[in-house]
């Protein structure tokens, strides 16, 4: 792989990001969500990161390129209004359009059967699915072993549980539980102690009355079992790792 092709993906990715968060107002957002496939401005966004990227390339000779970003992303946006707007989706939207450049990069300037080259040596790196496998587990399943785990102390809360933002647990703790398995598979290990130490005393610190310790205590029983098996899914990938 060349740099000089490696920077024209990197040209696009610059150009999407522009196209998505710089230059679009929170009006023409707006208006999509609104009137969907009628937006006027879902085709004007669309022929906008065409000529953004057609721009940033400066390859003239290949209006070919510019076309299809136009196309693949009006069809990534067009579906994406069909569903309720959510972090998930906005996530999913950006891997989709990174994805479709990828692979536009690669027929334009890497060749096309290297999409398959690529896609084949995904499919048998052991490294790929084993630390892949690894976050899968600790970002999904996870969630459903620590709830099942603590869910005899649940019922102790629910009668005096204050008003909380929802599944705002459950996203920390997944955030929180990628974030260790990160430090654990880099070699890390202090950091993991510090934000364990950071998290205990911060829950401490909003100790008032009794059902606010049960609450406390509650955390962090889920905070110790949620580290306890993150370092444990992290220490099992290390080790085939080595």
């Amino acid at each position: 792989m060349e740099f000089e092709n490696l920077l024209i993906l990197i040209k696009l990715f610059a150009a999407h990001l522009i196209g998505d968060f710089v230059v679009q107002p929170d009006s023409w957002v707006k208006h999509k969500e609104e009137y969907k496939i009628k937006s006027k401005y879902l085709y004007l966004h669309s022929l906008l990161h065409g000529l953004l990227a057609y721009l940033f390339i400066a390859e003239f000779d290949k209006p070919w390129l510019p076309v299809l970003v136009i196309i693949v992303h009006y069809g990534i946006d067009i579906t994406k209004l069909q569903f309720k707007k959510s972090f998930t989706l906005f996530a999913f939207d950006q891997v989709f359009h990174f994805m479709s450049l990828t692979i536009l990069w690669l027929i334009f300037y890497e060749k096309a059967d290297k999409i398959g080259n690529l896609f084949e040596g995904l499919a048998y790196n052991n490294i790929f699915w084993l630390v892949g496998t690894a976050y899968l587990i600790v970002f999904w399943p996870g969630s459903v072993i620590i709830n099942q785990f603590t869910l005899k102390w649940q019922k102790h809360l629910e009668e005096n549980s204050d008003s909380s933002l929802p599944d705002a647990g459950k996203w920390i703790g997944r955030l929180e539980r990628n974030s260790d398995l990160t430090f654990i598979l880099i070699k890390q290990f202090e950091v993991i102690g510090f934000l364990l130490a950071a998290k205990s005393v911060f829950r401490f610190g909003d100790l008032k009355d009794e059902s606010d310790r049960k609450r406390t205590e509650y955390i962090l029983i889920g905070t110790l079992i949620s580290f306890t098996f993150t370092i444990g899914v992290g220490l099992f990938t290390t080790l085939f790792l080595r």
